[in-house]
């Protein structure tokens, strides 16, 4: 039997409905971006999901991570009072969390819409299993509200800014090497892949012994 008690339930409030909503939508996006995109291209490891990981509210903000078979990001939803919809897909911006300063990139997915991306990971070939990478994941997401991380005698947005640069440049050196394979493709040596992950993953990332998935 149900008791009504008369008073009004209280009404939920826009972010928590985003909470609720827009992390799902993006893995429902970018599911299809897989699907129809990604799945068959040398950059993904098909052993793994697009999947969010951690997602939370954060200074009025959504956070948390989203991780696919060709990356992972953490990232930043807009406040409720925030409009990011007249920006430019590519603007940058940095974000202060309690282990640091990150530089994010600004993209917009529909339906789940506007919001900004740092990548960990631009290549996710290291991850024999989805478990792994989730468990990656989480420790990543812990890592970056752990005050504990935070080095007060480096500028964590340069050494972050310095990072991306040579993500970049790994990234085309290994578009390179997989455009031009020798005659033995298992000769095929990738270039290593820096990341900001070290930062906040404490370690956890290049430590799994399991072997790396292609």
């Amino acid at each position: 039997m149900v008791i009504d008690s008369g008073a009004p339930s209280a009404p939920e409030s826009p972010l928590a409905r985003d909470l609720a909503e827009k992390p799902g939508q993006l893995v429902e996006s970018f599911r299809q971006v897989f699907n129809t995109k990604m799945r068959d291209t040398p950059f993904s490891n098909n052993s793994l999901n697009v999947e969010a990981v951690g997602f939370r509210i954060w200074e009025n903000r959504i956070v948390g991570i989203l991780l696919m078979p060709w990356c992972m990001n953490i990232v930043v939803l807009p406040a409720a009072d925030e409009d990011w919809s007249q920006l430019r897909i590519g603007t940058k911006r940095n974000f202060a969390f309690p282990s640091g300063i990150y530089e994010f990139i600004f993209n917009n997915r529909p339906p789940a819409g506007s919001y900004f991306a740092c990548s960990l990971f631009s290549s996710m070939s290291e991850f024999a299993s989805q478990l792994q990478a989730t468990d990656v994941a989480r420790a990543a997401i812990a890592g970056l509200f752990d005050e504990g991380n935070r080095d007060e005698d480096t500028d964590r947005a340069a050494d972050i800014s310095a990072m991306r640069e040579n993500e970049l440049a790994s990234a085309a050196e290994r578009e390179a090497a997989l455009a031009n394979p020798p005659d033995d493709a298992r000769t095929i040596v990738l270039p290593a892949n820096p990341s900001r992950r070290a930062l906040i993953s404490g370690g956890l990332a290049a430590s799994s012994s399991d072997p790396a998935s292609p």
